[in-house]
């Protein structure tokens, strides 16, 4: 051998393996990657659709690429792409805004999720459809669908038959659907054996607690957040419910069950039951956050967890989305001239007053997210002082919210504001009721109507008295059955513009006597 052979070889050999030890790391990472399952369990939607603008949501299960495509050609031989980073910090939701778009036109899009680091490695492509908005000064009928209180009471998602109540509102088309509030019960659970004495019901378990559970430390955000998580996973697991979102357009607002029951934002301490558990703050932080984390709308720079917006749909309607917790001070506190008490908080409130008397649509039409005819009080437990959770009262608690509402309705008075209709659920059944009153004690009433309906899939409620301090009527009321409501805005042959509203049961049928035909003044 001649001299520094060996020294070669030792070389060629260190070289050999070097690029044998890199081939095996490269072989191992891509199996590691090729291992990665990227997954959209909980669909896709559209949401805050504006005759220009949409939003775009879906969620994945690991950091990657949010890809979309939109067209309006449902053989997408034309279309538009982008992508956008997904990570933990969004628990691996993704939420695009498209601009630009036409005015009272389908669009269709796909959304799938790519591998940041392969994007060989893509998760299903799912697609779906959203129509957008006509212009301020467009004549165009309107027809929109309004439900709430899904998953509540332990009417959760029933084996083999899950919340099939999505699928009928699916199959009437509608332009736009509403989600009301109560969207998930964090505040209850979903076990096997369904609700309390109801035979024959069986859910799919959701496997998480409550997150009023004793259990639940309130103080640790690790405890917490997953509840809310989870809860908001199990319903949108269900293939109905992406079946709607995927293909009608959808306006978001929060309840309270998003939270926990009747919460309020400004108190330090959960009233019922936990007066003195600490950690309050953490819980609404955490519920509001979920909320918006699942929801296909858009949060505001100044304002992250602003819900009350407003969205216009042609000459015939404004629509009002409010938020009746987030700003609420706490209900046990009576109501005096000092205590400036209120539901809506004052920026809310003013926005508002501002945005119906500057409409110049036929119909101005508030989503509240609880009635204002219809009280809803009680008594604490602990203290034995009656309250009020809403805008009415039953004329007997003192803690109650009636001087917003009063405030409110005179100025709708005063400004002779007219065609006002409120839609809300939150009772768990359905009613059509009529206002007719002198809010502001010049002789000319203001009128107006509430409309409600629901539950979606939690316990039905009996219809419970009027506010007996203003001229409210029944005009329909009815319960013992999941349901929705449905409206639809056109002009008729009397050359007028009417908003005949329906309710809907899960069965897709219309509920006798519901039917009401409003003619706008």
């Amino acid at each position: 051998m001649r001299p520094g052979l060996g020294l070669l070889t030792s070389i060629i050999l260190v070289f050999v393996s070097f690029f044998v030890i890199i081939s095996i790391i490269n072989l191992i990472e891509d199996k590691v990657f090729a291992s990665i399952h990227l997954d959209i369990s909980a669909g896709i939607a559209s949401g805050d659709i504006t005759s220009n603008s949409a939003v775009l949501w879906s969620k994945s299960n690991s950091t990657s690429r949010m890809n979309i495509e939109y067209s309006l050609d449902p053989n997408f031989s034309n279309y538009t792409h982008n992508n956008i980073l997904v990570d933990h910090t969004s628990e691996y939701s993704g939420h695009y805004k498209l601009t630009g778009l036409m005015p009272n036109s389908t669009y269709y899009y796909k959304i799938w999720f790519s591998d940041t680091y392969n994007p060989s490695i893509v998760s299903q492509k799912l697609v779906g459809k959203f129509k957008t908005a006509p212009l301020t000064d467009d004549e165009e009928t309107v027809t929109f669908a309004v439900g709430g209180d899904l998953g509540g009471q332990g009417y959760c998602r029933k084996t083999n038959i899950g919340y099939h109540i999505f699928s009928v509102i699916k199959e009437i088309n509608p332009d736009f659907f509403v989600a009301n509030g109560d969207m998930i019960y964090a505040d209850d659970t979903c076990p096997h054996n369904g609700p309390k004495g109801i035979k024959g019901w069986k859910n799919i378990p959701g496997l998480y607690p409550s997150v009023l559970n004793s259990s639940v430390d309130w103080n640790n955000i690790s405890d917490v957040r997953p509840i809310y998580l989870a809860h908001w996973d199990y319903n949108k697991a269900d293939k109905h419910y992406q079946n709607l979102y995927s293909n009608i357009p959808i306006y978001s607002q929060p309840d309270d069950h998003e939270v926990a029951d009747n919460y309020d934002g400004n108190s330090e301490f959960y009233k019922e039951p936990f007066k003195n558990r600490t950690g309050y703050k953490n819980i609404v932080y955490e519920g509001l956050r979920s909320f918006f984390i699942y929801s296909p709308l858009e949060s505001y720079t100044e304002e992250p967890h602003r819900i009350y917006r407003s969205f216009n749909w042609g000459l015939y309607a404004d629509i009002f989305l409010l938020d009746s917790h987030q700003y609420r001070s706490a209900s046990d506190i009576p109501e005096t001239s000092l205590s400036n008490k209120t539901l809506l908080g004052k920026p809310q409130l003013e926005w508002l007053k501002k945005s119906v008397i500057n409409s110049n649509a036929t119909w101005k039409i508030i989503l509240n997210d609880v009635p204002v005819t219809i009280p809803h009080c009680f008594t604490d437990q602990e203290t034995n002082q009656s309250r009020c959770d809403n805008w009415a009262t039953d004329n007997k608690s003192k803690a109650t919210f009636t001087k917003e509402r009063t405030d409110f309705m005179s100025y709708l008075d005063k400004s002779n504001i007219k065609n006002v209709i409120f839609i809300v659920t939150d009772v768990h059944h359905p009613a059509n009721v009529l206002v007719d009153h002198d809010f502001d004690g010049d002789g000319d009433k203001l009128k107006f109507y509430e409309l409600l309906s629901g539950p979606l899939s939690a316990y039905p409620n009996i219809p419970q008295p009027l506010d007996p301090t203003i001229n409210a009527t029944y005009l329909y009321r009815d319960s013992g059955f999941f349901n929705f409501g449905l409206y639809e805005i056109k002009k008729h042959s009397d050359n007028k513009t009417h908003l005949i509203s329906h309710v809907y049961t899960g069965d897709g049928l219309i509920r006798p006597g519901s039917k009401l035909d409003i003619v706008a003044e």
